[in-house]
Protein backbone atom coordinates (compact mmCIF):
# COMPACT_ATOMS: atom_id res chain seq x y z
CA UNK A 1 0.00 0.00 0.00
CA UNK A 2 1.58 3.44 -0.88
CA UNK A 3 2.57 5.89 2.10
CA UNK A 4 0.18 8.71 2.41
CA UNK A 5 2.39 12.13 1.95
CA UNK A 6 2.99 14.04 5.10
CA UNK A 7 0.97 17.10 4.66
CA UNK A 8 2.58 20.68 5.65
CA UNK A 9 0.68 22.92 7.80
CA UNK A 10 3.17 25.56 7.71
CA UNK A 11 4.25 27.89 4.87
CA UNK A 12 7.38 26.73 2.63
CA UNK A 13 10.37 28.28 4.59
CA UNK A 14 12.67 26.99 1.64
CA UNK A 15 12.37 30.40 -0.37
CA UNK A 16 11.74 28.40 -3.74
CA UNK A 17 8.35 29.31 -3.95
CA UNK A 18 9.11 32.91 -3.26
CA UNK A 19 8.30 35.24 -6.16
CA UNK A 20 11.53 36.40 -8.35
CA UNK A 21 13.57 40.23 -7.15
CA UNK A 22 12.98 42.92 -9.54
CA UNK A 23 15.95 43.61 -12.06
CA UNK A 24 19.31 44.98 -10.30
CA UNK A 25 19.25 48.91 -10.63
CA UNK A 26 21.61 50.85 -13.37
CA UNK A 27 24.84 51.88 -12.41
CA UNK A 28 25.03 55.63 -12.75
CA UNK A 29 28.75 55.59 -13.45
CA UNK A 30 29.91 55.76 -17.23
CA UNK A 31 32.10 52.90 -18.45
CA UNK A 32 35.86 53.47 -18.84
CA UNK A 33 36.93 55.13 -21.63
CA UNK A 34 39.83 53.76 -23.12
CA UNK A 35 40.17 56.67 -25.73
CA UNK A 36 40.07 59.03 -23.59
CA UNK A 37 43.40 57.19 -21.80
CA UNK A 38 45.29 57.15 -24.42
CA UNK A 39 44.56 61.18 -25.34
CA UNK A 40 45.86 61.88 -21.69
CA UNK A 41 49.16 60.10 -22.02
CA UNK A 42 50.15 61.34 -25.25
CA UNK A 43 49.78 65.00 -24.03
CA UNK A 44 51.64 64.15 -21.10
CA UNK A 45 54.37 63.11 -23.44
CA UNK A 46 53.67 66.11 -25.82
CA UNK A 47 54.46 68.33 -22.53
CA UNK A 48 57.42 66.89 -21.12
CA UNK A 49 58.73 67.16 -24.64
CA UNK A 50 58.56 70.82 -24.69
CA UNK A 51 59.85 71.02 -20.90
CA UNK A 52 62.88 69.13 -21.83
CA UNK A 53 63.28 71.24 -25.17
CA UNK A 54 63.01 74.55 -23.23
CA UNK A 55 65.81 73.35 -20.36
CA UNK A 56 68.25 73.07 -22.78
CA UNK A 57 70.73 75.70 -23.17
CA UNK A 58 71.63 77.60 -26.59
CA UNK A 59 74.92 77.03 -28.05
CA UNK A 60 77.96 79.41 -27.02
CA UNK A 61 78.50 81.44 -29.70
CA UNK A 62 81.83 81.07 -31.73
CA UNK A 63 84.31 83.90 -31.18
CA UNK A 64 85.94 85.17 -34.48
CA UNK A 65 89.01 86.37 -33.03
CA UNK A 66 92.44 84.08 -32.56
CA UNK A 67 92.75 81.83 -29.83
CA UNK A 68 93.79 84.22 -26.75
CA UNK A 69 90.29 86.01 -27.16
CA UNK A 70 88.49 82.45 -27.10
CA UNK A 71 89.86 81.88 -23.95
CA UNK A 72 88.74 85.33 -22.23
CA UNK A 73 85.39 84.21 -23.69
CA UNK A 74 85.02 80.88 -22.41
CA UNK A 75 86.96 81.80 -19.01
CA UNK A 76 84.06 84.52 -18.77
CA UNK A 77 81.57 82.30 -19.26
CA UNK A 78 82.78 79.70 -16.68
CA UNK A 79 83.01 82.88 -14.00
CA UNK A 80 79.33 83.86 -14.92
CA UNK A 81 78.06 80.40 -14.95
CA UNK A 82 79.80 80.16 -11.23
CA UNK A 83 78.27 83.27 -10.10
CA UNK A 84 74.70 82.55 -10.80
CA UNK A 85 75.33 79.00 -7.99
CA UNK A 86 74.85 80.56 -4.02
CA UNK A 87 77.57 80.27 -1.43
CA UNK A 88 76.87 77.43 1.16
CA UNK A 89 78.11 78.10 4.52
CA UNK A 90 80.15 75.32 6.93
CA UNK A 91 77.10 74.14 7.87
CA UNK A 92 75.90 73.26 3.80
CA UNK A 93 73.05 75.85 4.20
CA UNK A 94 73.07 77.82 0.87
CA UNK A 95 73.47 81.48 1.58
CA UNK A 96 72.11 84.67 -0.87
CA UNK A 97 75.04 85.87 -2.57
CA UNK A 98 74.17 89.17 -2.40
CA UNK A 99 74.08 89.26 1.52
CA UNK A 100 75.38 86.45 2.67
CA UNK A 101 72.00 85.35 4.49
CA UNK A 102 70.33 81.86 4.31
CA UNK A 103 67.64 80.68 1.11
CA UNK A 104 64.84 80.68 3.73
CA UNK A 105 65.23 84.81 4.29
CA UNK A 106 66.97 84.15 8.21
CA UNK A 107 70.65 85.15 8.87
CA UNK A 108 72.75 83.65 11.73
CA UNK A 109 73.47 86.48 14.39
CA UNK A 110 77.35 87.59 14.19
CA UNK A 111 78.42 89.21 17.91
CA UNK A 112 82.37 89.95 17.46
CA UNK A 113 83.93 89.02 20.30
CA UNK A 114 84.72 92.05 23.04
CA UNK A 115 87.99 92.49 24.67
CA UNK A 116 87.62 91.42 28.10
CA UNK A 117 90.22 93.78 30.47
CA UNK A 118 91.35 92.15 33.93
CA UNK A 119 91.69 95.52 35.77
CA UNK A 120 87.90 96.70 34.92
CA UNK A 121 84.14 95.51 36.01
CA UNK A 122 81.22 96.79 33.97
CA UNK A 123 78.23 97.11 36.71
CA UNK A 124 74.59 98.53 35.89
CA UNK A 125 73.42 101.37 38.17
CA UNK A 126 69.77 102.54 38.82
CA UNK A 127 69.79 106.55 39.00
CA UNK A 128 66.56 107.14 41.60
CA UNK A 129 64.24 109.44 42.08
CA UNK A 130 63.44 111.18 45.86
CA UNK A 131 59.89 111.26 46.35
CA UNK A 132 59.82 115.43 46.52
CA UNK A 133 60.81 115.34 42.76
CA UNK A 134 57.24 113.18 42.30
CA UNK A 135 55.12 116.19 42.48
CA UNK A 136 56.86 118.10 39.85
CA UNK A 137 57.27 115.18 37.71
CA UNK A 138 53.53 114.16 37.54
CA UNK A 139 53.03 117.80 36.34
CA UNK A 140 55.59 117.63 33.09
CA UNK A 141 53.75 114.11 32.61
CA UNK A 142 50.50 116.52 32.52
CA UNK A 143 52.11 118.82 29.71
CA UNK A 144 53.19 115.34 27.74
CA UNK A 145 56.79 115.41 29.03
CA UNK A 146 57.39 111.56 29.81
CA UNK A 147 59.87 110.89 33.73
CA UNK A 148 61.79 108.80 31.51
CA UNK A 149 62.32 112.01 28.96
CA UNK A 150 63.34 113.95 31.77
CA UNK A 151 65.59 111.24 33.41
CA UNK A 152 67.80 110.92 30.04
CA UNK A 153 67.65 115.00 29.52
CA UNK A 154 69.28 115.12 33.31
CA UNK A 155 71.77 112.48 33.02
CA UNK A 156 72.94 113.74 29.41
CA UNK A 157 74.36 116.57 31.85
CA UNK A 158 76.45 114.66 33.72
CA UNK A 159 79.83 115.41 33.47
CA UNK A 160 81.93 111.28 32.76
CA UNK A 161 82.00 109.47 35.64
CA UNK A 162 85.26 108.61 37.15
CA UNK A 163 84.98 106.50 41.29
CA UNK A 164 87.31 107.83 43.92
CA UNK A 165 89.00 105.26 45.65
CA UNK A 166 87.06 106.20 49.07
CA UNK A 167 83.58 105.35 50.15
CA UNK A 168 80.42 108.50 50.11
CA UNK A 169 77.65 107.31 52.05
CA UNK A 170 74.35 107.49 49.96
CA UNK A 171 71.58 110.45 50.30
CA UNK A 172 69.88 109.46 53.32
CA UNK A 173 66.11 111.03 51.99
CA UNK A 174 63.32 108.42 50.43
CA UNK A 175 62.83 107.04 47.04
CA UNK A 176 60.11 108.21 44.35
CA UNK A 177 58.75 104.96 42.53
CA UNK A 178 61.44 102.22 41.27
CA UNK A 179 59.85 102.18 37.77
CA UNK A 180 61.29 105.44 37.20
CA UNK A 181 64.39 105.05 38.08
CA UNK A 182 67.55 105.62 35.39
CA UNK A 183 69.35 102.24 34.89
CA UNK A 184 73.11 102.98 33.26
CA UNK A 185 76.31 100.65 32.78
CA UNK A 186 79.39 102.59 33.97
CA UNK A 187 82.94 101.20 34.64
CA UNK A 188 85.07 100.85 38.22
CA UNK A 189 88.72 99.55 38.07
CA UNK A 190 88.97 96.38 40.08
CA UNK A 191 90.98 98.13 42.47
CA UNK A 192 89.45 101.48 43.02
CA UNK A 193 86.29 98.58 44.17
CA UNK A 194 88.21 96.55 46.50
CA UNK A 195 89.61 99.54 48.02
CA UNK A 196 86.32 101.30 48.30
CA UNK A 197 85.26 97.61 49.86
CA UNK A 198 88.18 97.80 52.84
CA UNK A 199 86.54 101.22 53.93
CA UNK A 200 83.11 99.53 55.00
CA UNK A 201 81.99 97.20 57.69
CA UNK A 202 81.14 93.80 55.65
CA UNK A 203 82.12 95.82 52.46
CA UNK A 204 83.00 92.39 50.63
CA UNK A 205 79.27 91.18 51.21
CA UNK A 206 77.58 94.57 50.45
CA UNK A 207 76.21 95.18 47.28
CA UNK A 208 78.45 96.67 44.78
CA UNK A 209 76.15 99.67 43.52
CA UNK A 210 75.17 101.03 47.44
CA UNK A 211 79.02 101.07 47.79
CA UNK A 212 79.41 103.43 44.17
CA UNK A 213 76.59 105.08 43.95
CA UNK A 214 76.58 107.41 46.72
CA UNK A 215 79.77 109.32 44.52
CA UNK A 216 76.88 109.97 41.80
CA UNK A 217 73.82 110.74 43.35
CA UNK A 218 73.96 113.98 44.97
CA UNK A 219 75.38 115.26 40.95
CA UNK A 220 72.25 113.50 39.75
CA UNK A 221 69.86 115.15 41.80
CA UNK A 222 71.22 118.45 41.23
CA UNK A 223 70.88 117.45 37.44
CA UNK A 224 67.60 116.15 38.02
CA UNK A 225 66.43 119.45 39.51
CA UNK A 226 67.96 121.87 37.40
CA UNK A 227 66.26 120.22 34.12
CA UNK A 228 62.51 120.01 35.86
CA UNK A 229 63.08 123.48 36.64
CA UNK A 230 64.21 124.12 33.15
CA UNK A 231 61.13 122.09 31.33
CA UNK A 232 58.44 123.54 33.81
CA UNK A 233 59.03 127.36 32.63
Amino acid sequence: MPRDRIKTTREDATGFEEKPKGARKRSILKPFDHGALASFAKRKRVTKTADEQSVTPPDQPKSKGDHRDSDAAVGLTETQDLDVQPAADEAGEWLDPQNGAPANGLAELVVPPRAKSADTLHLTLRLRVLNRHVPALNRLATQGIKPDTVLRKAYSRLPPIRFEVHYVPRVAEPSGPVTWNHRVTVTVMKGTLQAIEAQVRDGANAPRSHLLLGQIERTWFASLEDTIKELSK
